[in-house]
């Protein structure tokens, strides 16, 4: 079965992630960047999203579906156990939106965040029966790549000489690309 085309998604999923090593912002712990999230959902994220599917002919209104990963402070001890935790369950999120044919966005406070999309889209089924999460890099083969840009990436798979955008990860100060295919 080949992978799903952009088209082919039924839903946008909002994954929020507003934590740095695991804390929410706090007067305890003052973080800018677990402020991250929520400031890009203030400033308007969720509409432009809406009329970058406009702009691409994707079968309107796309439901939403938003999801902010629990807290996890009061559970699992210091900054490695923290970050570890959000990672896992940022890769369950991230499998089960594939899973319903929705398309990730997530919202991150912290960059370590990608290893958990990474391995959301590597667990979903779609990829799985794509072939995996082999070198997606610039040999044509199948399986998952990393392309970086200021403030946040994009996991694409690649399947021959096609391109698929998998799921975004987008960082405080980041900015959303056009995607150019």
């Amino acid at each position: 079965m080949p992978p799903q085309t952009l088209t082919s998604l039924t839903s946008l999923t909002l994954i929020s992630v507003p934590y740095h090593v695991g804390l929410r912002a706090s007067p305890m712990h003052r973080s800018h960047v677990s402020e991250g999230p929520d400031y890009l959902k203030s400033a308007g994220l969720l509409s432009l999203l809406l009329g970058y599917g406009q702009q691409h002919n994707l079968p309107l209104p796309l439901p939403v579906h938003e999801f902010e990963i629990p807290p996890v402070e009061d559970t699992f001890e210091g900054e490695i156990g923290r970050t570890f935790e959000l990672i896992r369950r940022v890769s369950l999120a991230v499998t089960a939106a594939r899973d319903a044919a929705s398309f990730p966005v997530v919202l991150a406070g912290n960059c370590c965040i990608s290893v958990g999309v990474a391995a959301g889209l590597c667990g979903s089924r779609e990829l799985l029966r794509a072939g995996g999460c082999g070198n997606g890099g610039d040999d044509g083969g199948g399986g998952l790549g990393w392309d970086c840009y200021d403030g946040g990436g994009v996991l694409e798979g690649v399947d021959g000489d096609s391109a698929r955008v998998s799921a975004v990860v987008v960082e405080e100060g980041g900015a959303l690309w056009d995607e150019g295919t």
